[in-house]
């Protein structure tokens, strides 16, 4: 009798093919790239780099096929009072605790338009975006919470950058028993240290929706604004004008006034945390080769970040000159849009530089050990 059980499991099972990696990941771009429509959610887990903190967001992606110029979908993506959308070709960006609706035109901005079409976080970190990519492979099996997942690996960057080894890797886990993806995981290695991690887990799989979803209403009181209205209007003082005196306090408590130090060069770092360039302006300002003009008094301006956080960074970067908290308002009055932004006061009080973004012409000009204090 057991012979003979064991005769028909033999029929029943034995010849059930185990599918190959090639067999789940073709599975899995049919699945994902070939349905007309497809919805999932996402929960992020956001590594700083600078705390090795951990921020975790959620997020919703519904699309539909559709041949837009720069990514071959309708797709709305949510998250908590936001929400994001590249539908016939429109891109709108809608907030609704502010109850606007931002526009970005082709017109007026065709490299913007493309990147934030085809390039977002609701895309780059996503199944439907990130299969679009090629050199995949297979890397082995993985087994979490007594579930197998394949692992799917492509290297996004493996260079060297100021003598440091910079590889960024993408694993993509695949389900083999439904095909689909189930969590991604972005590693960045600094010298073969982990320097940040990103990890994204989806969930509630939808191939069914409904229609009309796409058939997007803006609210009658929601007001509309044209991208790139803000970066207009907030545009930096510039040179030859008078600099806005200001009074701030440091990470000390002390209060700084700017006209105090009239008779010296100030040089004003408008920086933020969360900001690469402003991070490598001040690792180059932190070099044992470098050094202000005795004439020149440096301060770091953040109008971003709050006071605590700001410390917190101070102790692991070592900002190498005084620190001006609460600074929202001289951001406004300089003019400051974009980060970083850099000016220097010369000795009457009228701005001698102003620019915006970092570039090593302008560390080496202020380096008294290279630049001699060029003027700009």
């Amino acid at each position: 009798m057991r012979k003979l059980f064991f005769f028909f499991f033999l029929v029943l099972f034995g010849c059930e093919k185990t599918k190959t990696p090639q067999d789940v990941w073709t599975d899995t771009n049919s699945k994902i790239l070939e349905s007309d429509r497809i919805s999932y959610e996402m929960k992020m887990i956001w590594e700083d780099p600078n705390f090795h903190e951990f921020d975790t967001s959620f997020y919703s992606f519904f699309s539909e096929k559709y041949p837009n110029d720069f990514f071959p979908y309708n797709y709305i993506g949510t998250t908590e009072n936001r929400s994001f959308s590249y539908i016939s070709n429109e891109l709108k960006s809608i907030d609704h605790d502010k109850k606007t609706v931002e526009i970005i035109l082709y017109e007026q901005f065709p490299m913007d338009f493309e990147y934030s079409a085809s390039q977002n976080t609701y895309l780059s970190f996503s199944p439907i975006g990130l299969l679009q990519k090629e050199d995949w492979t297979y890397v082995l099996d993985t087994v979490v919470d007594n579930k197998v997942f394949m692992d799917f690996m492509r290297i996004e960057m493996d260079t060297t950058v100021d003598s440091k080894h910079v590889l960024l890797q993408q694993h993509l886990f695949i389900n083999p028993s439904n095909s689909l993806p189930e969590w991604y995981s972005r590693r960045l290695y600094h010298d073969g240290r982990r320097n940040q991690l990103i990890e994204v887990y989806f969930s509630n799989y939808n191939f069914n929706l409904q229609d009309g979803l796409f058939d997007q209403q803006v609210p009658k009181d929601y007001i509309s604004n044209l991208y790139g209205q803000k970066e207009i209007s907030m545009k930096a003082l510039e040179k030859g004008m008078k600099a806005p005196d200001f009074e701030l306090y440091n990470l000390e408590g002390e209060k700084v006034r700017l006209s105090d130090f009239r008779g010296k060069k100030i040089f004003l770092d408008f920086s933020m945390i969360n900001c690469g360039w402003c991070k490598i302006a001040l690792e180059k300002m932190n070099q044992p080769d470098f050094a202000f003009a005795e004439n020149m008094v440096p301060f770091y301006v953040n109008p971003v970040d709050n006071p605590d956080r700001l410390k917190k960074y101070n102790e692991i970067v070592s900002i190498p000159f005084p620190v001006l908290i609460d600074a929202e308002e001289v951001g406004k009055d300089y003019g400051v849009g974009g980060y970083p932004t850099f000016f220097i006061i010369d000795e009457n009080g009228i701005i001698e530089l102003s620019q915006v973004g970092y570039s090593d012409s302008l560390m080496i000009q202020l380096n008294k050990f290279k630049g001699e204090n060029t003027k700009p």
